[in-house]
């Protein structure tokens, strides 16, 4: 008997949290060899050999846009952080950074859903 396996949307979680500076996305499709690498821009040669050529092109998009700083890789996300003189979202930076881990889905790039995630609440400051 032949086993069926269920084909996952591709989707793009944006967890937006309280520092407007910090871009978090997760993705489920995996983008990085390694559990973990952080990058000052722009990326070095032997860094490229640890994410694997998805991350590396992933790092390198994020380069090309003005306005980021550094980029966290996890296997399934990714964290962007934006010099403060810049506003991700006024300045088109997140819709950048969406649209360059949208190319990490290959052939199923048409068909990604992007969702918004506010966990703003979930951070609190004590009285």
């Amino acid at each position: 008997m032949k086993m069926m396996t269920k084909e996952l949307t591709p989707r793009i979680l944006r967890n937006v949290v309280p520092n407007p500076q910090c871009l978090n996305l997760n993705v489920n499709t995996p983008i990085s060899t390694r559990n973990i690498e952080s990058f000052d821009l722009p990326l070095r040669e032997n860094s490229e050999l640890k994410v694997g050529p998805i991350g590396a092109a992933l790092v390198r998009r994020i380069d090309g846009i003005l306005g980021c700083e550094n980029v966290t890789l996890q296997q399934y996300s990714v964290q962007v952080i934006v010099g403060d003189a810049f506003d991700p979202d006024a300045d088109g930076i997140t819709d950048a950074v969406i649209e360059a881990l949208r190319d990490c889905f290959g052939d199923k790039r048409d068909k990604v859903e992007v969702v918004n995630k506010d966990t703003r609440h979930l951070y609190c400051e004590n009285p």
